[in-house]
């Protein structure tokens, strides 16, 4: 009897490990398809201000922001990032020092960070 309740307590330990390299594995997907996404929706926008400048000759400024792609009639919206916040907009950028920096806070809604916490930017 003893030895049944070890062979099951060996049993479970061995399955409660495998679902964490499991559950590690989903999360880590899971990250990987929101920068996806992310990065997709930053291709979008920037397209949009690649318009903006070829009809207005400029870039905006950080100033006019992303906003004045609504009030010039160049998209109808633009959507927060993954995790809720608006995305970041800077001309001239500081990473792409001949255009624009378009980016999203990431993970954890702030500036900078590494990690799985850092930005994703159209510089990366």
């Amino acid at each position: 009897m003893i030895f049944l309740k070890y062979i099951a307590t060996i049993i479970l330990a061995v399955i409660v490990i495998s679902l964490f390299f499991v559950w590690d594995d989903l999360l880590g997907a899971s990250h990987e398809a929101r920068i996806a996404y992310v990065k997709k929706d930053i291709s979008k926008i920037s397209q949009s201000i690649e318009n903006y400048k070829e009809e207005f000759g400029v870039y905006p400024s950080t100033e006019q922001g992303l906003n004045v792609l609504i009030k010039k009639g160049i998209v109808s919206e633009i959507n927060a990032d993954l995790w809720g916040e608006p995305y970041r907009y800077m001309y001239p950028g500081k990473h792409n020092l001949d255009g624009y920096d378009l980016w999203s806070t990431g993970t954890d809604m702030k500036d900078g960070g590494s990690g799985t916490a850092q930005d994703i930017g159209n510089w990366k």
